[in-house]
């Protein structure tokens, strides 16, 4: 008796992200388990991240360092200016990275952090001196004519409540700058903290500081302080104590708005606080991808970072040491409680900022880059996507795929392999099929391997159709591209199929 051939459609595939989590098997097309170079556009769809490109053109003065840190500083005036850190020096400027390090400096170090502060940047970092840059002079704090008292050598620093925040050396007290006064240690409404016996289980060190709903966020590294009341730091209290999570690294801490995310040694986590219900909530946005994100986090030599963009919508962790990025869609949490991961390779950012005009800048030995276009820095990069392990909702049955056609919005001047095999081999059978560059006029363009390409007037949809060989009782789909100036993203793919006997 003849099979009936099955017409299987996964529309959106891997729409869900990453999961390695789980058992590769019986998770649903809309997970998958590679997304490489990859992000989850505002339609939903699985597609290529965007490039980079250099900004810096002389970075003379950083040699052969990376930049480690890059801050902007809005000026009382509303002048901007970036201020990044490398090679032991402060920079100004983004195409020419100006030196500007104080001369009385000793920096042996580029782990700072910074924020702006009525009408000054601070840096801090551990074991240095705290310094200083008001858009003309760069200097320690301690040389401002209007220091008073000890300012604490910390490695961590906000500006919240109209004061600044940061810690002590042995990351046990907190200190506070006077009122509207950055550079007051110990006068007015100055003062400090120590939490050494606040912590509720056993010691801890502070790793980092934030400000949420009107409390003062006090991150361990097993534990997290709730302070209320810290308008009047004088009078503030402890609410609550977190205990089981906390902290590891400093810079993974990202407010969004309406929440904090940041890397616990359980995955990067969510802090929602809901004040009426006197209940804090706690998301594992990393919950699909767990196991492998915190295997990159503890081999780690140089410092993690983070960024978040409202204006692409993700937070993306980095791990230098790695050349990987972990990137977490933020428009929509799934049914587990976990946000859509994908991710990057091929990149090593050892700093971020996030500009007030929605620009998401990295940092690395070339200087300062913009993450924009599909290119990483006019080179080509690989854009990976394979499904999870499918089987048709007929685990014992033997599959025998005839024919794939995918839809690919974009994919001008981009070649492309797809990939399918059998009972979980790696020894994939492939297709080569390439994409010739498009006028978004024309119609009816035909190119090897591929027998519809359709266009309207702002989008361009590819539909290459290969016929596929083969059999086994579960399947995987694969397909790679070389993203080349044009975005990429996948519609759906309609596979062909003979469900055959039962084994």
């Amino acid at each position: 008796m003849a099979q009936q051939l099955r017409n299987i459609t996964i529309a959106a595939p891997g729409f869900a992200g990453i999961n390695t989590q789980d058992s590769p098997i019986g998770i649903g097309t809309q997970f998958c388990l590679i997304a490489e170079n990859a992000v989850i556009d505002q339609f939903g769809r699985i597609g290529a991240r965007k490039g980079y490109e250099v900004q810096t053109t002389d970075n003379t003065a950083l040699g052969s360092a990376p930049l480690q840190g890059i801050f902007e500083f809005l000026d009382t005036d509303g002048t901007v200016t970036t201020v990044s850190t490398g090679n032991n020096k402060i920079f100004t400027g983004e195409s020419t990275l100006t030196d500007i390090t104080p001369v009385a400096a000793s920096i042996s170090g580029d782990n700072w952090k910074g924020v702006t502060f009525n009408g000054n940047l601070f840096l801090f970092q551990d074991s240095q001196d705290p310094i200083y840059y008001d858009g003309t002079t760069c200097d320690l704090v301690e040389n401002h004519p209007n220091y008073s008292g000890t300012v604490p050598q910390g490695n961590e620093v906000i500006a919240s409540f109209g004061r600044l925040w940061t810690v002590s050396a042995d990351k046990q007290t907190v200190y506070w700058s006077d009122l509207l006064n950055g550079f007051a240690w110990d006068t007015g409404s100055s003062g400090s903290i120590n939490v050494n016996k606040v912590w509720a289980d056993q010691s801890d060190e502070v790793q980092a500081l934030a400000s949420h709903n009107g409390f003062l966020l006090i991150f361990g590294r097993r534990q997290i302080l709730v302070y209320q009341g810290p308008q009047d730091p004088a009078t503030m209290s402890l609410a609550d104590t977190i205990v089981g999570v906390g902290c590891i690294a400093r810079d993974s801490l990202q407010k969004t708005g309406t929440d904090i995310l940041f890397l616990a040694d359980s995955g990067v986590r969510s802090f929602n606080r809901v004040v009426q219900e006197k209940s804090m909530p706690m998301r594992d946005i990393s919950k699909n991808v767990r196991s492998d994100l915190m295997g990159l986090a503890s081999i780690q030599t140089f410092p993690i970072k983070s960024a978040y963009s409202e204006d692409e919508a993700f937070y993306i962790i980095s791990f230098p040491t790695s050349n990987a990025l972990y990137c977490f869609d933020m428009r929509t949490t799934l049914e587990d409680g976990a946000n859509r991961a994908t991710l990057w390779t091929g990149l090593s950012p050892r700093a971020f900022c996030t500009k007030r005009d929605g620009t998401l800048l990295f940092g690395d030995n070339n200087g300062i880059s913009e993450y924009k276009g599909y290119n990483d820095n006019d080179n080509n990069y690989q854009f990976r996507y394979f499904s999870a392990y499918l089987d048709f909702d007929a685990q014992s049955n033997i599959k025998f795929l005839k024919k794939l056609n995918i839809t690919i919005i974009g994919g001008q001047n981009t070649q492309a392999t797809l990939n399918w095999g059998y009972d979980y081999t790696s020894a994939y059978t492939r297709e080569v099929f390439n994409f010739a560059s498009a006028n978004l006029a024309e119609y009816g363009i035909a190119e090897y391997n591929t027998e519809d390409a359709e266009y309207n007037a702002s989008v361009v949809i590819q539909e290459p159709r290969v016929n596929t060989s083969g059999s086994g009782t579960v399947v995987q789909i694969g397909l790679e591209a070389q993203i080349n100036n044009a975005p990429f993203s996948i519609q759906k793919i309609d596979i062909h199929a003979l469900v055959g006997r039962i084994v």
